[in-house]
């Protein structure tokens, strides 16, 4: 059984080692852990000898840190860390101007060795600098720097091993988590300069630093945007110093000690980079993923390929697949039976998607119920994917499209080569007003197959409407050189030239002779459409117009799927939600919308009363797209509720 606690005489041993090889200690803090292990860290003070401050922990080393031992330690250890003679003058000081993060950072240890374990080589990453002073933001333990205090014999021949904390640069920390510690080391080793490990110096040279090369890239603008995955990636010297273009990347899974996240997984070389040039930690650097996209954003569209995937360059500067990911063996929930059912309810130029979506619907909740399968497995499953997705956008409302966008990601590691799922997964994001997120799977989904047409028919609406024009009629011409002749391209391809609007080029449907009925407003999915198309671009004018009407207000909540607020004109406040995005809110007919709200501001519709006399109060109003307005009153002292319409 592990101790909690030294014995009387282990720790009396702890401390005349510490006595010995630093000096006398003064008690400084305690704590005490879930494990009920309870660590001291203590200080010695400088002397004439060792003219620095001496931060060690008393108590981890009864703790039995498997960690340590799996990596050929003694399985026990205490910290130490040497901080300069001048860093402070008195113990009282140390909670002042935020200088006691030495502190805070030997109890992260002390608690990461009893909740993972600790060892030579363990990172705790800051996330930002740990003082103003300095860009060191992370550390890591390295052996102890005095070789007298390295090792500590206790009764019963047990040792406790001394490691020391080392504070070290974000370039450091990546190379750090790319190499292991004895390679950082080593580099410090090797530098020209005299790298001072102990005690702190926050002014030490950064080895890795990006002002230890000539890199050529001297400014950059933020390009990549919509990212939540590690920040950071390495490129090669070839790339950052020589200027040579990207010629191969590829994507490996982060390792487990980056527990922040900050590794992308990307790894960027040129063209002419051989393995023993890669193989090379001194050609290697850590950057952000928005440096290399100001270095070549072609690769914007290969960046949330999924781990396990690789890219080449061809002739003509385009990025091909060379690798994918191993993709699981997926054994589809849907039966043979179901599948051709669907299939022969999509024949046809007069397809019902409400009732293909009823029919998906209840086949998944039958097998749930039935337990055949779990939500979850219908989500991750590829195929149920494919076709409420195709059945969601081609019913062309809004709701529809937002299910669709919730749905399909979670079947996305499955999805490797099939241009079709990045097809109706874009399309939906684009019913949504999330044009950004949608561009980017459209130009995704061309990688992983570029003979599927209809996402250079997405891609052509989406780069037209973010200003790539040349880029639009590119992806145009690839369409027609897959599908020549086709109506929607050719179509397409006309309003670019023009200068459509992304509302006009998705005004549209597939079948010409109903597309001109639409264009004549003589179809009936006329005001269908419309309100569709609405949802797509916000006016950001004209939706600050709509809330200026409505102040004060609180809590705005916007496309979840609809837009929501709370109205604080009275004591007692009234939400108001409106039954369509942000996009299709910026294009309401806002005197319309005043006279609701100047009705709504009377005392008028504030109270009611049921058929029985009973008086209510008004909650909450919802607005709808066809300028219906629902009154929502509540019942006193009760959840009970009445609707009644508003005429306007």
């Amino acid at each position: 059984m592990q101790p909690e606690t030294y014995t009387p005489a282990s720790l009396q041993n702890i401390r005349q080692h510490i006595s010995d090889h630093i000096g006398e200690a003064e008690y400084y803090m305690q704590m005490s852990l879930d494990n009920g292990l309870l660590v001291e860290i203590d200080i010695v003070r400088p002397t004439y000898y060792r003219n620095f401050y001496t931060l060690v922990t008393v108590g981890l080393g009864a703790y039995l840190n498997p960690e340590v031992a799996v990596n050929g330690g003694t399985g026990r250890c205490e910290l130490t860390f040497y901080l300069p003679a001048n860093w402070q003058t008195d113990c009282e000081e140390w909670n002042k101007e935020n200088r006691n993060w030495p502190i805070d950072l030997l109890k992260t240890f002390v608690g990461k060795a009893v909740s993972d374990g600790i060892s030579v080589g363990t990172v705790v990453d800051n996330g930002g600098a740990f003082d103003s002073c300095t860009a060191q933001c992370a550390a890591t333990l390295i052996e102890q720097v005095e070789d007298e205090m390295r090792v500590c014999t206790l009764e019963g021949d047990v040792k406790v091993e001394f490691l020391s904390v080392f504070s070290i640069y974000r370039e450091e920390c990546e190379f750090l988590r790319a190499n292991g510690v004895d390679a950082l080391m080593q580099t410090i080793d090797d530098d020209l300069e005299i790298i001072q490990v102990a005690p702190l110096c926050l002014s030490r040279k950064n080895v890795l630093g990006l002002n230890n090369k000539n890199y050529w890239l001297k400014h950059e603008s933020q390009i990549l945007s919509d990212w939540t995955d590690g920040p950071y990636c390495y490129a090669s010297d070839s790339i950052m110093v020589d200027g040579k273009p990207i010629g191969y990347c590829y994507r490996v899974e982060p390792d487990e000690s980056d527990t922040l996240g900050w590794d992308s997984g990307w790894r960027f070389f040129a063209v002419d980079d051989d393995q023993e040039y890669r193989d090379n930690p001194k050609n290697i650097g850590n950057f952000e993923l928005n440096t290399l996209c100001n270095v070549d954003s072609l690769i914007l569209p290969l960046l949330h390929a999924p781990f396990g995937s690789a890219f080449r360059r061809v002739a003509g500067g385009d990025f091909v697949f060379e690798a994918g990911p191993v993709i699981p063996q997926q054994k589809t929930l849907m039966p043979a039976d179901v599948r051709k059912h669907l299939e022969k309810m999509t024949k046809g130029n007069s397809v019902d998607f409400e009732e293909v979506i009823k029919y998906l619907r209840l086949f998944m909740h039958d097998g749930i119920d039935r337990g055949l399968f779990t939500l979850d497995d219908v989500r991750v499953d590829l195929e149920m994917s494919l076709w409420y997705g195709y059945a969601c956008i081609n019913a062309e409302s809004y709701e529809h499209s937002f299910e669709a966008a919730a749905l399909m990601p979670s079947a996305e590691n499955y999805t490797f080569g099939c241009g079709c799922w990045y097809y109706r997964y874009s399309a939906a994001l684009m019913n949504c007003g999330r044009l950004k997120r949608a561009l980017r799977y459209a130009e995704y989904g061309v990688i992983q197959e570029p003979e599927y047409p209809w996402n250079w028919l997405q891609l052509g609406k989406l780069r037209a409407h973010f200003g790539d024009k040349e880029g639009a009629l590119q992806a145009v011409d690839k369409g027609l050189a897959i599908v020549p002749g086709d109506y929607e391209f050719l179509t397409l391809q006309r309003e670019i030239n023009a200068g459509a609007t992304l509302e006009q080029m998705a005004f549209h449907v597939i079948d010409p002779d109903s597309d001109q009925r639409l264009q004549d407003g003589t179809s009936p999915n006329y005001e269908h459409k419309k309100r569709l198309v609405a949802g797509l671009v916000c006016d950001a004018n004209a939706l600050k117009q709509v809330k200026a009407m409505f102040k004060p207000m609180s809590e705005w909540s916007a496309d979840t799927p609809y837009c929501s607020f709370t109205w604080n004109i009275t004591a007692e406040p009234l939400v108001i939600g409106f039954g369509m995005n942000e996009a299709a809110l910026s294009k309401i007919d806002l005197a319309w919308l005043w006279t609701v709200r100047e009705k709504l501001d009377g005392p008028r519709y504030r109270r009611r009363t049921d058929n029985k006399g009973v008086e209510l109060k008004l909650v909450t109003v919802m607005i709808g797209w066809n300028k219906q307005v629902d009154l929502i009153y509540q019942y006193p002292n009760s959840t009970k509720l009445m609707k009644m319409a508003m005429k306007v």
